[in-house]
């Protein structure tokens, strides 16, 4: 077995991710549990203490280990966006809007698409079960 990956975690990151698996009622199960996956690695929870502590196997908590750490998931990388001051990326506002938000992700290269009210939704701190391929 080789050591597992570093995942870290902003303190804002991490208030959205808690506020999601707090949000039980309008957020999917499997992003729950990817909410949790990620906060407990970012802690130093080992992969066998995560399928200990989550019910999974150690195989799910290295993935999304890795994947956080590697930022292939889209959302991991829509989220370090809004984590982002807006000034920061030149926008000439102080709060993401979603208009703002979904643009600046867009021109990263992030996703092709998403729409403004699938991103309002997120802002809020809710997701819907209805995304798109492209958003993860």
């Amino acid at each position: 077995m080789g050591t597992a990956v570093e995942v870290s975690v902003s303190e804002r990151q991490r208030a959205i991710l808690e506020k999601w698996v707090r949000n039980k009622a309008d957020t999917p199960y499997r992003l729950i549990l990817r909410c949790q996956l990620i906060g407990v690695s970012a802690a130093g929870v080992s992969n066998a203490e995560q399928g200990r502590r989550l019910n999974v196997d150690r195989q799910r908590s290295r993935r999304w280990r890795r994947r956080w750490s590697e930022a292939e998931e889209p959302l991991a990388m829509i989220i370090a966006v809004a984590c982002e001051l807006p000034e920061d990326c030149g926008r000439p506002v102080t709060h993401w809007t979603p208009r703002e938000w979904v643009d600046e992700v867009v021109k990263r290269g992030i996703v092709d698409s998403i729409s403004p009210r699938h991103v309002d939704r997120l802002l809020k701190g809710g997701i819907s079960v209805h995304t798109r391929a492209g958003t993860g």
